[in-house]
């Protein structure tokens, strides 16, 4: 770890030896985000210097729910509760809480780390969550498992994102190829907020047969992805060499979002990004239910999502 003066937090190492290559990740306290994955010398996923803010939620974890909840304005079982608006040019409550909340570590290896945290109930969420985070590094990446448990007498709402950007190395994320076999996608109005599904058949959001980053506009929820032959489902950028790099999700995470921008901070300039972001329900969803997880009282729900390298040309 280095010191706490990052906006971060401490700075958790993660290095695990494969054959001639080694696997590095550096995991912050602030959030359990992932702020740097490396295969060998290639990053694989679009990091920021320790002294930096989190930029476009890079790496971030998204609990106990992704995306945005119009107006912060949401009812369960005839509550109603206003959630803190934090997305404040479109009057949307967005990502959770959990990206400002320092974490304990639990328990660390060189090659995984255990954190905690816990989310206090309040007005706008009257539940309280004690939510573990586990980092696993894997032969070609990492494998992330959240474990989230209910410390409340009522049921708890919850559901779940994540919020990495992939990248390869050096190759220009512009030149990279994403592709997500998703049948349709989440339409919403000018504030990104749902109004309804369509088709992406034939539209300019069909990722099925892959689209460049440089080619597209997106910032988008995606739903009716299949599942792959061992349960989960996955989004891919792949460079024009062939080298690629996954983003999977278990079965909890049926949905996803593609986001992109040219306006990533980098280098003291900017340079494009994209977000390929696993997520167990859509935009809205705690104000719809639709697809929202009801944690018991003294359950926990436990779900692992992870992002793999293949260097195969």
């Amino acid at each position: 770890m280095t010191n706490a003066a990052s906006p971060t937090g401490d700075q958790i190492h993660l290095e695990r030896h494969v054959g001639d290559s080694t696997v590095t990740a550096t995991v912050t306290s602030i959030g359990a985000g992932l702020r740097e994955l490396r295969v060998g010398t290639i990053d694989i996923i679009q990091g920021f210097p320790a002294d930096a803010e989190v930029a476009f939620c890079a790496g971030q974890i998204l609990i106990p729910w992704p995306n945005r909840v119009r107006d912060g304005k949401w009812s369960h079982q005839g509550e109603s509760f206003q959630l803190p608006i934090n997305e404040a040019d479109r009057n949307n409550a967005i990502h959770g809480f959990l990206l400002t909340l320092p974490h304990e570590v639990m328990a660390s290896s060189s090659e995984s780390v255990v954190l905690h945290t816990t989310i206090a109930a309040s007005d706008g969420y009257p539940w309280e969550l004690s939510v573990v985070t586990e980092y696993v590094l894997t032969e070609a990446g990492v494998a992330i498992t959240h474990r989230i448990t209910n410390a409340s007498a009522t049921p708890a709402p919850v559901a779940v994102g994540s919020h990495p950007f992939p990248c390869i190395g050096d190759v220009p994320t512009e030149d990279l190829v994403v592709t997500l076999d998703a049948a349709t996608r989440v339409v919403v109005d000018e504030r990104l907020n749902p109004t309804g599904t369509e088709s992406v058949q034939g539209t300019r959001f069909d990722l099925s047969g892959g689209q460049r980053v440089g080619d597209f506009d997106l910032d988008t929820a995606y739903t009716d992805i299949p599942a792959r032959a061992d349960g989960t489902r996955a989004l891919t950028a792949t460079a024009p060499d062939g080298r690629s790099v996954t983003v999977w999700g278990d079965s909890n995470f049926t949905q996803a979002q593609v986001f992109n921008t040219n306006e990533f901070p980098a280098d003291g300039g900017t340079t494009w990004a994209v977000a390929l972001e696993p997520t167990t329900a859509p935009p809205n969803a705690l104000a719809s239910g639709e697809d929202v997880h009801l944690v018991a009282p003294g359950e926990t729900w436990e779900l692992t999502w992870g992002i793999e390298y293949d260097a195969h040309h």
